[in-house]
């Protein structure tokens, strides 16, 4: 559907670039500008950074320093942005959810969204959506969200209204769902049920002493992609941490995790699994994070300041580790004690984590460069990239991965990554193999 309007391209600064009545087209990826005199503007949806209403106006932000304000669309002016809205939603969908299955979809309701991350919503007209892993609110005005299940802490009904609240605050509060209000609690009810069920039988299989009750225990630490630490699962029980670890054995990459584990806070170590991005197709993979901190030296120089992780399925085995800061270098040397930098490491992980689980444990959103972003094979994770905050830390972390092309290489390359972490002073250095 074409629809008549006024547009204003203007620059950085403000100033005009060009304006005039056009005709305005959405398609599934990007909206066009077809102006009456004068050539065509082709806006794909990864390029825009924020659709803003005003007075019967759109104003759209466009990477890297664009503006397109839109005007003059009368009685289509409501149908248009939400036309405009939906599409853009989809295609961050589609790179966010990476090929994730809909159990289902099409509930409506109304939001009210807060975060530490300054994201909100007030009582915001939205679509609800139950995929696999995770409950995605797609607002009529505003960016959508996405929460997976896992990070789901409480979930509490009263008076046909929903609140729900994650592991790092995030509330939600969901209203005016008539019909729908039972179909939707009971199903998102079912959908983090069947997490919790499919740990608990990926443990049973793994840890087949444990009784029930410390396997749901574990399951709760352990749920599509939460990391649990050594010392949350010793306590639990003194066989889970070494069932986790003949995994890491069966997915190739024990022998790296025995390297990194002198340097390591062992107690801070942790493991997670995680179902594949596709389903039955692609299986379960391990990962493992571990904290290196100082506990031991290299060429007289203390290792330390740093984060590993891993991810591997039990078919192929791990094929890069990837490295990152803790906190600044500068700040890291003032530190007095490794007491000091525990509150930190605690912080980190649950960082890592999130950030894993927001992104689909898809490693490249991590290590692409700013100017990688703008090649069409990597555009599918600017989203991401812009609005992700913990995603922003890792970027801003990041040290460098490390591949495996054998054994002595990757021990050597290990220990000049975190020897030069160390050396370091600028924390925008990253490392390259020499």
């Amino acid at each position: 559907m074409e629809y008549t309007l006024q547009y204003l391209l203007t620059d950085s600064s403000g100033r005009e670039i060009e304006s005039g009545q056009a005709k305005a087209v959405i398609d599934d990826d990007q909206v066009s500008i077809k102006p009456r005199a004068g050539q065509a503007i082709s806006i794909s949806f990864r390029d825009i950074d924020a659709i803003t209403p005003g007075d019967y106006l759109l104003e759209l932000s466009i990477r890297p320093d664009t503006k397109l304000a839109l005007s003059k669309l009368g009685s289509n002016f409501d149908p248009f942005y939400r036309n405009l809205v939906a599409n853009r939603n989809q295609t961050i969908l589609r790179d966010l959810l990476m090929y994730e299955t809909l159990r289902k979809g099409d509930f409506k309701a109304k939001v009210e969204f807060s975060s530490n991350d300054g994201l909100n919503l007030e009582q915001t007209p939205c679509e609800l959506r139950l995929y696999e892993t995770a409950l995605v609110i797609l607002p009529d005005n505003g960016d959508l969200i996405r929460i997976p299940y896992s990070l789901i802490s409480s979930i509490i009904t009263e008076d046909y209204s929903l609140f729900i609240e994650t592991e790092s605050s995030e509330k939600l509060h969901l209203t005016k769902m008539g019909t729908q209000y039972d179909p939707f609690t009971r199903d998102l009810h079912a959908a983090l049920d069947n997490l919790d069920l499919n740990a608990q039988a990926l443990l049973k299989k793994l840890a087949p002493n444990q009784g029930p009750l410390i396997l749901r225990k574990a399951a709760s630490l352990l749920k599509d992609g939460l990391a649990a630490k050594k010392a949350d699962l010793d306590q639990l029980s003194p066989g889970l941490w070494p069932e986790m670890e003949k995994q890491l054995e069966i997915a190739g990459i024990k022998s790296e995790y025995d390297f990194l584990l002198p340097f390591t806070l062992q107690d801070q170590v942790a493991v997670g699994l995680k179902r594949g991005l596709m389903g039955d197709l692609t299986g379960e993979y391990i990962w493992f994070l571990m904290p290196l901190c100082g506990l031991k030296e290299f060429n007289g120089i203390p290792v330390g300041n740093a984060v590993a992780i891993e991810a591997a399925s039990g078919e192929g085995g791990g094929k890069a580790t990837y490295f990152f800061r803790i906190t600044g270098r500068n700040e890291y040397r003032d530190l007095k004690s490794l007491q000091n930098l525990q509150p930190l490491v605690d912080q980190f992980i649950k960082d890592i984590n999130r950030c894993m689980l927001l992104i689909n444990f898809r490693r490249e959103p991590i290590y692409v460069t700013e100017e990688q972003l703008n090649e069409p094979r990597f555009e599918k994770y600017r989203y991401a990239v812009n609005k992700i905050p913990s995603l922003q830390l890792l970027r801003e972390r990041f040290i460098g991965r490390i591949f495996h092309h054998s054994t002595g290489q990757w021990s050597d390359d290990v220990l000049d990554l975190l020897s030069f972490n160390m050396k370091a002073n600028d924390d925008n250095q990253k490392w390259t193999k020499n």
